[in-house]
This record gives C-alpha cells, sequence and structure tokens, in this order.
C-alpha cells in the first residue's frame, strides 16, 4: 500500500510539472485534464498489484469517468466542437454499459471485415442523427 501511494504521489509531481510546461509552450491550445476524485477511496485506497483489485479499479475508474463526463458534457462538449469532436452521450447515459463490454465492443470494430461495417454504419447514424 505504501508503495502504491509513493508512485501516485510521484505520478501527481510529474503531471503538474507537465501540465505547466503546456501552458507554456502551447498557450493557445485546448488542454482537458481528467483527474479522479481525491476523496475516492475506491480509488486511492485499493492494492493496484492484486489483479483482482485491479480489475474492480479499472471497473470503477471507467464509471466514475463516464459520470464526470456526462456531469461536465456542456462546457466539454464546447471545447470538443472546436476541433469537430462530441460526446456520446446515448453512451453516458447507458447505466449498463460495463469496461469489459466497452472493451469488447472496440476489438470488434477494430476488426478487418465487420470493423468497417460497425465505422460505416456509425457514420450513417451520425448523419441522420445530425439530420432530425
Amino acid at each position: 500500500m505504501v508503495l502504491s501511494q509513493t508512485f501516485r504521489a510521484m505520478i501527481q509531481s510529474r503531471m503538474k510539472v507537465g501540465m505547466r510546461n503546456y501552458e507554456q509552450d502551447y498557450p493557445d491550445t485546448d488542454v482537458i485534464l481528467f483527474e479522479p476524485d481525491r476523496g475516492d477511496e475506491e480509488m486511492f485506497f485499493q492494492n493496484v498489484f492484486r489483479y483482482a483489485d485491479r480489475t474492480r479499479l479499472a471497473e470503477h475508474a471507467y464509471q466514475r469517468t463516464r459520470r464526470d463526463l456526462l456531469m461536465h458534457s456542456a462546457p466539454l462538449g464546447r471545447i470538443l466542437a472546436r476541433h469537430g469532436l462530441e460526446l456520446r452521450l446515448d453512451v453516458l447515459r447507458d447505466s449498463r454499459r460495463t469496461f469489459v463490454d466497452s472493451v469488447r465492443e472496440r476489438r470488434r470494430r477494430q476488426q478487418p471485415v465487420t470493423g468497417r461495417l460497425h465505422k460505416a454504419l456509425d457514420r450513417l447514424e451520425t448523419a441522420l442523427a445530425a439530420r432530425a
């Protein structure tokens, strides 16, 4: 547990320095930083060296990230729109969605044959939604 806390402190320190450098080196860019809530005991008091804890932690982080993205969707949406991107609110609102399911879906979409079909269907769905 002590080793985990030490790694987290080192990573946090390096991240802060890196973020300051981004602000100085790229003053006219949008930088969005996602960080877990410091009071989230599930995130910070698990043994990341145990497989069962890592699996549970990944699911927890995935669900919290989806929740936070949805909660801040309006300001994030404006920033992302400047770069031709958008949040999938339907995905963020889907309470049945899990991390494992999302990984499987991503793999399926990257298959040589079915991946192209899924991407084409995604583009069609987006175009139809834009017309509605």
